[in-house]
């Protein structure tokens, strides 16, 4: 879930539901808080120098950056 102001900065973001499947201790890392905030005040798009990546779990890293994007990118 992803919530964006006027001028797509991001003020919420929620990653992951019931479906979510990343390897423990890695990719799982993502459902964290600390990793999940330092999205908030970020405008998009993003990249990734602009967010500390998940380490080990590049993938990961690269796949929440690209959803976020993606979802931006649909709104007008």
């Amino acid at each position: 879930t992803l919530t964006l102001d006027e001028q797509k900065t991001i003020t919420s973001i929620e990653i992951g539901d019931e479906n979510f499947a990343e390897t423990e201790g890695m990719g799982k890392k993502a459902l964290e808080p600390e990793f999940q905030a330092q999205f908030i005040g970020k405008t998009v798009p993003l990249t990734m120098d602009d967010i500390d990546a998940l380490a080990g779990a590049t993938v990961t890293t690269t796949a929440v950056i690209e959803a976020i994007n993606t979802i931006a990118a649909g709104i007008n």
